[in-house]
């Protein structure tokens, strides 16, 4: 018997079914399970087997290619590996089940259940010892072997846990593929900017993930129209070393998701709050990444929006905004 502490789980299983069962599991204290095989219109055969290990892990993002064009999230599994062995005819029998979750889908399946679709079921002790006493079962017992978790690519874990939260969100939102990098883009409506919305975009390269959020084309026109563009980059200037450097809604996520407000010159002079996500900090800190993508960041834009117009319009010069910022005003 091993009792597991929530501490331990894996970053990449979200699903909270598929950890309660491996906990479950673990902590028998007589690592036995009823197994049922057969299917169709095969006999079934029901019989105990010693629980030899026990995995858990994850699959692979597996798209699916839409009318459109676009390669779109269909599934990704979470499961628990269950190795069996009993003894049959002086032999040793060996299987290997998988119990699996879909995660891209609400479960509302209970650890139970999940085991009851497995055709496995908990023997009682009395099963447990007269299918011992049958020599049915190894007589080297050694307690289960955890298998070590290996994590999938990290980049597929970012972009699960992105579909499945956005999913349930009421953001629109939109998954494509360009080249070898999946993309998702997101509209938040957003008081206070030209056009009332602003723009998300989260692009998952291998090593890291590109995310900026930014104002409308109405804004990018008004900085390509304007004659101040060098008191805007002032104030660019002030408000990257002032007022990024809290990337989220507490104090706490201080530069975990370090960021910068920027005019992209390539991207049609697109003004936006640009970041890269390390994959290896999403997967400690996701739910503060998250809420820097679809909260802080818009909220940010909202704030600033009226000095950067007030500047690129002339009716403010930079050091007449960064004063009205210093003041909250």
């Amino acid at each position: 018997m091993r009792i597991l502490s929530d501490a331990s789980r894996p970053a990449e299983i979200s699903c909270n079914e598929i950890w309660e069962l491996y906990k479950m599991l673990n902590s028998l204290e007589r690592p036995y399970v009823r197994y049922r095989t057969g299917h169709g219109d095969k006999e079934y055969h029901e019989k105990i087997w010693h629980i030899k290990h026990i995995g858990i892990g994850t699959d692979d993002m597996v798209y699916y290619h839409d009318p459109i064009g676009m390669d779109l999230p269909e599934r990704k599994y979470e499961w628990v590996r269950l190795y069996l062995d009993h003894m049959e005819n002086g032999e040793e029998k060996t299987a290997d089940r998988y119990i699996r979750v879909n995660v891209m889908y609400k479960n509302k399946r209970s650890v139970s259940d999940l085991l009851t679709d497995a055709n496995i079921s908990l023997p009682t002790d009395s099963e447990i010892n007269a299918t011992e006493f049958q020599g049915l079962l190894p007589i080297d017992n050694y307690p289960v072997k955890l298998e070590p978790f290996r994590p999938k690519d990290a980049r597929e874990s970012m972009l699960s846990f992105m579909s499945r939260a956005l999913g349930q969100s009421s953001y629109t939102h939109t998954f494509g593929k360009e080249k070898d990098s999946a993309f998702v883009r997101i509209a938040f409506i957003t008081d206070n900017v030209p056009g009332g919305i602003t723009e998300g975009y989260v692009r998952f390269r291998d090593k890291a993930a590109a995310v900026r959020v930014s104002y409308s084309g109405l804004m990018s026109e008004l900085y390509k129209n304007s004659k101040h563009k060098e008191d805007f980059l002032h104030l660019l200037n002030f408000i990257n070393a002032r007022m990024m450097d809290v990337t989220a809604c507490s104090c706490d996520s201080k530069n975990k998701f370090p960021a910068g407000l920027c005019v992209l010159e390539d991207s049609d002079c697109q003004i936006c709050i640009n970041s890269v996500f390390n994959y290896e900090v999403w997967q400690k800190e996701k739910y503060t990444g998250y809420e820097s993508i679809t909260e802080y960041y818009p909220r940010q834009l909202a704030l600033l929006s009226p000095y950067l117009i007030d500047v690129l319009k002339g009716d403010m010069s930079a050091t007449e905004a960064e004063e009205k910022l210093k003041a909250g005003r």
